[in-house]
């Protein structure tokens, strides 16, 4: 079987990149919640959706995709650029991301109330969640499963812009 870009811990033994694996990579997916398997052999699936600044985004080859397959396990578009990634695939732009999910758009950014922009209701909403630790936490805008004042800093910058209809 061959495997080609995909992120395996230990496929490469640590010594990088291989020309029997091309595009492989060894590093941490930065899933939303890492599956998890306890010393009694229990295991949990987690959330293998992934974050921004997933070394996975934009990172496939899009020339391994079958022709039909333009959605991923959500059924949502399978190749999005994330404008934050490096496009490291291979294929023209969108790049598909490794693994089973495609990071998609979110509806608009900073919108946490969903009335179509950023405005003081959102600010509210993220200031009583301040000190919230979790994976997936509506206001945790820079994904790193903290609500605190970096996500207040991003909402600031956002302030008042209205969003896609």
């Amino acid at each position: 079987a061959e495997i080609s870009y995909s992120d395996i811990a230990g496929l490469l033994g640590g010594g990088g990149a291989n020309g029997n694996f091309p595009g492989c990579i060894e590093t941490n997916p930065l899933f939303v919640v890492a599956p998890t398997m306890t010393a009694s052999g229990v295991f949990t699936a987690g959330d293998l959706h992934l974050r921004s600044g997933s070394p996975c985004l934009d990172a496939g080859d899009n020339g391994e995709l079958p022709p039909n397959a333009t959605t991923d396990f959500d059924g949502l578009a399978r190749r999005y650029d994330d404008p934050a990634a490096p496009n490291t695939g291979v294929g023209t732009s969108p790049h598909v991301d490794m693994g089973a999910f495609e990071r998609q758009p979110p509806p608009c950014f900073g919108d946490l109330n969903g009335n179509h922009a950023v405005d003081g209701p959102d600010l509210a909403i993220l200031a009583a969640s301040i000190g919230a630790i979790g994976p997936a936490l509506p206001g945790d805008l820079n994904s790193d499963a903290t609500i605190d004042i970096e996500d207040v800093a991003i909402l600031q910058r956002l302030f008042g812009r209205p969003c896609p209809q």
